[in-house]
């Protein structure tokens, strides 16, 4: 968790394994995300939901 432990991007980056760049693209549905495999999708989905992350 960040410091004020609220779940930030980089914390679902660490726990997906992807990078925080590609967690937000997700996360923030941009327009760059129809590139990104489904399972990749779901991946950081399901963990930014084990996490409790909130937009």
């Amino acid at each position: 968790m960040g410091r004020s432990g609220v779940v930030t991007i980089r914390d679902v980056a660490r726990e997906s394994g992807y990078s925080a760049s590609t967690v937000s693209i997700v996360l923030n549905s941009a327009p760059l995300s129809n590139y990104i495999h489904a399972e990749t999708n779901a991946r950081i989905q399901a963990a930014a939901r084990c996490l409790g992350y909130r937009t």
